[in-house]
């Protein structure tokens, strides 16, 4: 039996290793828009849900390292409702975060897709 001389050449993202700085590129960008859009939901809860809103808890509502947080450290537990106060008292918390998560895992395919289109465009080269 007479083997034939085959040559393959390879070349892309995939094979050169710059994959990695793609899906490096990629997460960030993923972390990126759910952060945005985790503040965005949060602030929807807030519209629906405060009372009487002076604008100053809602504001404390940011992203940071690429999560939604609520930099209120005296007044955002109580309001979520996991503070201790909570447990003591008539008000049992907003839940603002917990609903827009729920709203936000709903969404994250969406959000998502624009990021992983372009990413698998970069990676066939």
């Amino acid at each position: 039996m007479i083997k034939p001389d085959v040559t393959v050449h390879v070349s892309g993202p995939l094979f050169s290793g710059a994959w990695r700085g793609f899906m490096r590129q990629l997460m960030g960008d993923i972390e990126e828009v759910v952060a945005e859009a985790g503040v965005e939901q949060v602030q929807m809860q807030y519209d629906r849900s405060l009372r009487h809103p002076t604008g100053y808890h809602r504001s404390r509502v940011q992203h940071e390292a690429n999560r939604t947080v609520d930099t209120n450290a005296v007044y955002g537990p109580w309001l979520e409702g996991t503070g201790s106060r909570n447990k003591t008292t008539r008000f049992k918390g907003y839940h603002s975060f917990r609903q827009a998560t729920q709203q936000l895992e709903r969404q994250v395919p969406r959000l998502v897709e624009p990021a992983v289109r372009r990413t698998v465009r970069r990676l066939n080269g």
